[in-house]
């Protein structure tokens, strides 16, 4: 809106040159059913507004104003020691919502394994078997059954991927 309001006070009356002009140009109207026009359907490109006068143009505006940001932590480039099919879900979840409780993770896997198993957006794996309200039964990608898994197993193998993910404690 203030780039059409500049626009408006940047704007001269017309020369009589102009008038004479458009008094040749002859008056047509075209009626139209069912097509209407708003401000968002309007494109106006940079250099119509240099020509305009209301900006600046590229070559005057210095390419970076703030400094690089440092590149994130990808969990791929995570340095792994010892790890199973579900550290990497884990790692997938919490790089996905890193402010979130322990027990927050524990009722987005409950939700993940109410999904079906194709639209899974964590374990992609299909890992998850069950989830109560005091354990997690899964498997690992071959299909083998694995030790079930308490709240506080949980707890302390999220509180592992998170000093990995973050090692400056940033979270």
């Amino acid at each position: 809106m203030s780039s059409f309001k500049k626009l408006s006070n940047k704007q001269s009356k017309p020369s009589e040159y102009e008038k004479e002009f458009d008094t040749k140009i002859p008056k047509v109207q075209f009626y139209s059913v069912g097509i209407n026009f708003e401000l968002a359907d309007i494109c106006i490109l940079h250099s119509e507004l240099v020509k305009a006068g209301i900006a600046e143009s590229k070559k005057n505006i210095p390419k970076e104003i703030t400094p690089p940001l440092a590149p994130l932590t990808i969990p791929n480039q995570i340095p792994k020691t010892r790890s199973d099919d579900f550290y990497d879900l884990l790692i997938r979840l919490v790089g996905a919502e890193p402010e979130l409780t322990a027990k927050g993770y524990w009722r987005n896997l409950e939700r993940e394994l109410d999904d079906l198993q194709e639209y899974r957006v964590f374990d992609k794996h299909n890992l998850l078997t069950e989830i109560s309200a005091t354990h997690i039964n899964w498997k690992d990608r071959n299909g083998k059954p694995k030790k079930p898994m308490s709240f506080s197993s949980f707890s302390n193998r999220l509180t592992k991927v998170r000093k990995e993910l973050f090692p400056n404690n940033n979270i």
